[in-house]
């Protein structure tokens, strides 16, 4: 998890060197396709789900070290999330997986091949879980950047680690969020953490350049902050926002793509008067993971619907 909301990011200059990487993954597309064949023709009728149930603790994941920023593949049975259980002031990405949806998640390791003795935080693995995107500061221990990397098959570790070309020094970036097909990213920035939006930058192919990133004006409550965006489906955005004083989780939807988002709406049945925040959510919206500190520290939940 980024800084907290309380406080304010410390910025600094960095000289990273940026370039256009290929952090595609094309044969990603066929891990998981079935599943995520719908995203490209499910209509917004996600108002008639009902309501999420009763949020419960992903206990074989917490230590009580802080875990946060959770994002799964499209199959759900490996999930990706951040911990500070090997050093407290260092949060490192861990990984663990599943045989099924109904059974605990194994035990938790150290993603390989991704962290370093910086900070690396908010990943997010592609619906396939052949490219997963992430910030770090490991180019300036003062500033977060986005990072992106791809593997052959879910047996591997990722490799080929690279900034994303279009990342820069005038802001902190986070919680970069890809689409299944790996052509757009939303994710958010800001010089500080009372000033933080939601931006989208998209690209022609995976082999492509991401294209100068454009800000979601129409979410942009320029008296808060909004970040941990992902986008489950074309017409669908969750996200965490500070409007209210402590996070909460928000859901914004649209008709089409060509449209922008309408007003936001809190998710009530999730939100308590702690920090409930990092959604993530799958793509007909039954299935969410968040993190919440209303036991004191960050620790890892699940709903349905």
């Amino acid at each position: 998890m980024r800084a907290s909301w309380v406080l304010p990011i410390v910025m600094g200059a960095c000289s990273f060197p940026h370039g256009a990487t290929d952090l595609s993954g094309d044969a990603a597309q066929t891990d998981g396709r079935a599943r995520d064949a719908m995203l490209d023709t499910r209509s917004d009728g996600a108002t008639d789900l009902g309501a999420w149930s009763a949020p419960v603790e992903l206990m074989e994941l917490d230590t009580g070290a802080g875990e946060d920023d959770p994002s799964l593949t499209s199959d759900l049975l490996e999930i990706y999330f951040g911990s500070k259980r090997a050093f407290p002031y260092d949060e490192d990405i861990y990984v663990a997986t599943r045989t099924s949806i109904n059974a605990p998640f194994d035990p938790p390791v150290i993603a390989p091949s991704l962290n370093t003795t910086a900070e690396e935080t908010t990943a997010k693995v592609a619906a396939s879980g052949l490219a997963i995107y992430f910030s770090s500061n490991r180019a300036d221990p003062f500033h977060f950047q986005l990072y992106g990397a791809t593997r052959p098959n879910r047996s591997a570790a990722f490799s080929g680690i690279a900034m994303l070309n279009f990342s820069s020094t005038s802001a902190n970036e986070w919680a970069p969020s890809p689409r299944a097909d790996l052509k757009r990213l939303i994710f958010c920035k800001g010089a500080t953490v009372t000033d933080e939006a939601l931006w989208i930058t998209t690209r022609s192919s995976t082999s492509a350049a991401w294209v100068a990133p454009t800000r979601v004006s129409e979410l942009d409550d320029a008296t808060s902050s909004e970040c941990d965006p992902v986008e489950p489906n074309p017409l669908t955005v969750y996200f965490s926002s500070n409007k209210t004083g402590d996070a909460n989780i928000y859901v914004a939807r649209r008709a089409t793509e060509s449209d922008p988002y309408g007003a936001p709406t809190a998710v009530t049945e999730l939100n308590t008067s702690s920090q409930d925040r990092d959604p993530w959510v799958s793509s007909d919206e039954r299935y969410i993971v968040f993190s919440s500190n209303r036991s004191g520290v960050d620790r890892l939940y699940y709903s349905t619907r």
